[in-house]
């Protein structure tokens, strides 16, 4: 055995197997354990993943969120057993590998646009999965009959008063060519 098998070997039991899969731009909820005396409790860390390095059991991202109006970045080892569970809550679309840029943005500006085509952790899958199920129960209808158990749909129009502005633009402009 040469040393990086052992180190492998070594190193085995420490990683965590129930990890998502992470992508810079991300955003991800961490919950880390914070021990106060003898008490523990889990305090959730959410923001964006700027930044992911190393690999194995010294794998880490770098989370930035904005706090009070002040960005704060905290490197996180993900098999490290202060954190008991990673969360991803939303797929960003990045074209780089470190988000750095986005240390100089402010407000609006620090959003990455959404990414469909990457799955979320297998949790939060299923529970879209099951929303879309209950929320789509019209499979077994046929599109040539017409279903019985449909309300009826009122539809009203609302007006937001450009119509009528521009109906009185308009008479006022004819009669000024009247004259």
């Amino acid at each position: 055995m040469n040393a990086e098998e052992t180190i492998r070997q070594v190193e085995a039991p420490y990683l965590k197997r129930n990890l998502p899969q992470i992508y810079v731009g991300d955003t991800v909820r961490v919950s880390l354990l914070i021990r106060e005396g003898s008490k523990e409790r889990t305090q959730p860390y959410e923001g964006t993943v700027i930044a992911q390095k190393h690999s194995g059991i010294n794998e880490t991202i770098t989370v930035r969120r904005i706090f009070q109006g002040v960005g704060v970045e905290k490197v996180i080892m993900l098999h490290a057993p202060k954190v008991s569970h990673i969360r991803v809550l939303r797929r960003g679309k990045s074209r780089r590998a470190k988000l750095y840029y986005l240390r100089d943005r402010i407000g609006k500006a620090t959003k990455l646009k959404q990414r469909f085509d990457r799955p979320m952790d297998e949790s939060r899958q299923e529970k879209i999965k099951i929303e879309k199920i209950t929320d789509f129960q019209v499979s077994n209808i046929d599109s040539t009959e017409s279903p019985t158990n449909v309300p009826d749909v009122e539809w009203k129009s609302f007006s937001t008063g450009s119509e009528e502005r521009s109906k009185t633009k308009n008479t006022v402009s004819k009669n000024k060519r009247k004259e």
